[in-house]
């Protein structure tokens, strides 16, 4: 006879009870984020300046699989994206839901992956609540950008669930499925290479012959497609990503660190951030906090394989997380990312560490089954935290503003942060308050360049002309040959009349950069209202040689010639 979970009118026998009401408590979680904006956080340049995502045709889609974007293979997410703005343009209302769309069916995928593979329920929906409301998720959901999180998990947990069902009826079209929806889920993020070593763990939990000629043969195709998209990802990665000038020493502490950290963020949420920077100590001398941190986590470790072998649900959960987080912390220690961990990462990992918790809380059940209620009190009460963290975390990603309130909380001595949310101050008209952050972020680190021109712009806005070309002469002062510089406090000196000034800024930004045709429209549009046409189309002709496609030199130049003609006739 089964012994229901807890004595009540509704079946909590019935698995569907379970889930549906997991999802349903997700989606009341997660419905403020239909109201929440695009973010300047990478939602500007993957989203909203995305040309190829607003072509949603059968040569768009040749495009997402020819070639990197952003750095990243990801054709699966560049073609949600673009499904999402075919419905209804930069909307986010739908590219939200269709994040949480996709989350829901995560959750209801780990539900079943955690059933097939334990045959135990109780684990399947703790791992499955606790994943659906973990707060480090937060990121991968709310956030646009990370959609691809969320596509590679999908395909990622389908494979998983498809190499279950071969192992248990030896039908070959699971495991072809796994294999193909492998391929998709490599075709999502790079991170999915994890799926080869995560199926060891699989074969492991269930007693199988890992060196057997069997097994050794099924992986191939797995780890064929695995190196190959390894390579893939790695072209586009250290193209465009410079390699990590941190020591060896460096590495291994910070290794220890961040393992530490996802460790204990995935059990007890803390210290939430959108980004968390290298922390100061691992760019110079290294602090006790490292050390500590690094023993811990060999300590951790250490425990965690102690405890699995007493238990192969056990061992399995921690085999998970740990194959699953490996890469993640790599990625950190070969190239100056400039984040030394992401909370994102911790999407897929975190089921290990949950099927630990709910593995966990079976025992003491089991062990102490006097003290039930008391054992699922602290159960309801760990979960109930969780979402209690969630409900209150989620609102940091409703804007620009909040995200970089957040992170300038977390790491207020950060110029970059101050100069981020100035620019975000700036997108919402709010000038006055960008500037104070702008100056916050000099104050800060006085040779942050790009503060300066953020500064300048602003003051440009509220036509504080003096104070722009004090900025622009900082940059100057600090860079002689920045050609930037010169052409913007020129077309400063062009706005308030001061033209003799303003032409020597264009000659000299010309000077320095002479192959840039951008500076001789700037120069030519100067000649132009300054009723120099000649000077005016001679420029442009040596922009349009530059860049014979440049299309605005071609408009102006048709204006300003008509113009001259105009002139000449009369």
């Amino acid at each position: 006879m089964k012994n229901p979970i807890l004595k009540t009118p509704i079946n909590l026998n019935n698995k569907w009870v379970w889930l549906a009401t997991i999802l349903l408590i997700t989606i009341v979680v997660y419905f403020p984020t239909f109201q929440f904006e695009l973010l300047n956080y990478d939602d500007e340049r993957l989203i909203i300046k995305n040309k190829l995502i607003k072509d949603f045709s059968f040569y768009s889609l040749q495009l997402y699989f020819a070639d990197y974007y952003d750095n990243i293979y990801q054709p699966f997410v560049l073609m949600s994206w673009a499904f999402d703005y075919a419905i209804d343009g930069l909307n986010p209302s739908v590219f939200h839901i269709h994040n949480l769309v996709l989350h829901l069916i995560n959750i209801s995928l780990v539900f079943f992956f955690i059933q097939l593979l334990f045959n135990d329920k109780r684990i399947s929906i703790i791992t499955a609540f606790l994943f659906a409301i973990q707060a480090l998720h937060i990121e991968s959901v709310a956030w646009i950008s990370e959609r691809k999180d969320l596509v590679y998990s999908m395909y990622f947990l389908l494979s998983l669930i498809m190499y279950i069902k071969y192992i248990k009826t030896s039908q070959l079209k699971f495991y072809a499925l796994s294999i193909v929806l492998f391929l998709f889920s490599l075709f999502s993020k790079g991170l999915a290479i994890a799926l080869a070593p995560t199926i060891f763990a699989i074969d492991f939990f269930y007693r199988r012959k890992i060196l057997s000629k069997k097994v050794i043969l099924e992986k191939i195709p797995f780890l064929i497609l695995a190196t190959i998209f390894a390579i893939i990802g790695s072209i586009g990665f250290f193209i465009h990503n410079k390699p990590s000038d941190i020591s060896i020493v460096g590495k291994i502490l910070s290794t220890g660190f961040v393992f530490f950290n996802y460790f204990t963020k995935v059990i007890f949420p803390y210290k939430l951030s959108a980004f968390h920077p290298y922390p100061e100590e691992i760019g110079g001398y290294y602090s006790i906090k490292f050390i500590i941190l690094t023993i811990l986590s060999v300590l951790a470790i250490v425990a965690l394989f102690l405890l699995a072998r007493k238990s192969r649900k056990l061992a399995f959960g921690a085999l998970f997380f740990i194959v699953n987080i490996l890469l993640a912390l790599k990625l950190s220690q070969i190239t100056n990312l400039g984040f030394i961990m992401a909370d994102r990462y911790t999407y897929i990992s975190s089921i290990g560490i949950f099927i630990i918790v709910a593995t966990f809380f079976i025992h003491l059940l089991k062990r102490f089954s006097r003290f039930k209620i008391p054992v699922l009190a602290i159960l309801f009460a760990y979960m109930f935290f969780h979402t209690a963290i969630s409900s209150q975390h989620i609102f940091v990603w409703q804007d620009s503003i909040s995200i970089w309130d957040s992170i300038v909380e977390q790491y207020p001595d950060r110029s970059r942060f101050y100069n981020k949310r100035g620019m975000a101050k700036v997108d919402n008209g709010d000038f006055k308050g960008s500037i104070q952050d702008f100056s916050e972020a000099v104050n800060i680190n006085p040779n942050y360049e790009k503060a300066y021109y953020c500064r300048a712009d602003a003051y440009e806005k509220l036509k504080k002309w003096k104070m722009a070309i004090q900025d622009y002469s900082k940059i100057i002062d600090s860079d002689v040959n920045s050609s930037k510089a010169y052409s913007l406090r020129g077309k400063v000196y062009e706005k308030t009349s001061n033209y003799n000034k303003a032409l020597i800024d264009f000659n000299t930004a010309i000077e320095i950069d002479p192959n840039h045709p951008k500076l001789y429209v700037q120069r030519a549009y100067f000649f132009y209202k300054t009723g120099d046409y000649q000077a005016a189309i001679q420029d442009y002709d040596i922009a349009l040689e530059i860049k014979p496609k440049m299309k605005i030199a071609k408009r102006q130049r048709e204006m300003v010639l008509r113009k001259y003609r105009e002139k000449s006739f009369f």
